[in-house]
């Protein structure tokens, strides 16, 4: 008996060490980039462009930006600078398994993985109105609502490794601004 709480016990070990391990080599394979955010420790001081690889501003000027930000809030989805056409739709209502552009596959992705939202940061950082968190607090929640109701959906984007990532990317960058400076405090 008391073998088999050792054997028990071995592998908890064993499992805790291995997580260990696997922690450290894909700390140590982080790129540039993600090593300088880790690095930061949050420090709401550095320049909040590094933190979004999706972040509008790497292909468009400030005004391009809050011009696509605008437009969402009122329904005109952007998801990426290069399509050049909005999917229109009810900002209170989004339809998130929606096949729209020359390009569905593409456009799905990009909307599963929030680039809205990304938007809607990046025009609050530049121009300081609270509108764009509002608006992006209300598609977040649209979607972890959608995503709660679709728990067998068939859209394949909706955990795709790419899109996920760049989702938990874009909640990131959002979180950080929502906090920031003590202007918020209820977050979701």
């Amino acid at each position: 008996m008391k073998i088999l709480k050792k054997d028990k016990y071995m592998k908890s070990y064993i499992f805790i060490i291995a997580l260990f391990i696997i922690s450290i080599l894909i700390f140590s394979a982080c790129s540039k980039q993600e090593r300088f955010i880790a690095e930061a420790k949050l420090n709401l001081e550095f320049p909040k462009e590094v933190l979004s690889t999706a972040n509008p501003s790497t292909y468009m000027t400030d005004e391009e930006i809050i011009k696509r930000a605008d437009a969402i809030c009122t329904g005109e989805i952007y998801v990426d600078y290069r399509f050049s056409e909005p999917y229109i739709c009810n900002i209170e209502q989004i339809e998130w398994d929606v096949a729209f552009s020359e390009s569905p596959g593409t456009f799905m992705l990009y909307l599963q993985a929030l680039n809205p939202v990304s938007y809607l940061t990046q025009a609050y950082y530049i121009s300081d109105d609270i509108k764009y968190l509002d608006v992006g607090q209300s598609i977040i929640k649209q979607w972890i609502q959608y995503k709660e109701n679709r728990k067998t959906s068939n859209n394949p984007y909706l955990w795709y490794d790419q899109g996920t990532a760049i989702r938990s990317n874009n909640l990131i960058y959002f979180l950080l601004a929502y906090t920031g400076g003590g202007v918020r405090r209820g977050i979701l």
